[in-house]
């Protein structure tokens, strides 16, 4: 192959990359203007929903992953799980959370735009948040998962397949989480 077409190549593929990453911080990015017309519940609702996410609202037993199938705006309803299994969340869309203050389950699994900074924003949740499931999301380290640690009334916690995390090394954290948090249960 030429050294033209390599360079070619690889400029058209830095290229899409930046565009998708544009794209995907824009999905993530907080409306301020729409969270203080429809409220927090509603405007988290649908980042998850526009990210390929699933929610479920206090109450229901269903989760939702149609972003058409949102009540309408002037239905007021509480979040209480997302499911952010192969979504394009980031960091960025976490600050979604604040106002939520019902949301007692959340899954992140294989969230490969996920990093250290989104387990730190959980914060907001800290009331409400009693399940908590992270799985195969690469980015994520140690640094990351000792935010966890705030999360007191966690009452299960599922954590599996990082990538820069030794296997000893997640389950001395485990440990620590089991003493720091006893009331939950942690696979």
């Amino acid at each position: 192959m030429s050294l033209f077409l390599k360079t070619t190549l690889k400029t058209v593929t830095s290229c899409k990359r930046h565009i998708f990453h544009f794209i995907t911080l824009s999905f993530n990015q907080v409306d301020h203007e729409r969270k203080k017309l429809v409220g927090p519940d509603r405007i988290c609702a649908e980042w998850i929903l526009k990210n390929g996410g699933a929610i479920r609202w206090l109450g229901d037993k269903e989760y939702i992953t149609d972003y058409n199938l949102l009540p309408p705006e002037r239905t007021k309803k509480f979040l209480e799980a997302m499911d952010a299994t192969n979504s394009s969340i980031s960091h960025q869309g976490f600050s979604h959370f604040l106002g939520c203050k019902n949301i007692r389950e959340v899954i992140l699994r294989n969230c490969t735009y996920i990093e250290d900074e989104a387990i730190k924003a959980l914060e907001p949740l800290q009331n409400s948040l009693t399940h908590l499931v992270i799985e195969d999301c690469p980015n994520l380290t140690l640094d990351g998962l000792s935010f966890i640690l705030k999360q007191k009334r966690l009452k299960r916690l599922i954590l599996r397949d990082f990538l820069y995390i030794d296997q000893n090394e997640l389950d001395k954290f485990i440990q620590k989480t089991s003493l720091e948090i006893p009331s939950c249960v942690i696979n």
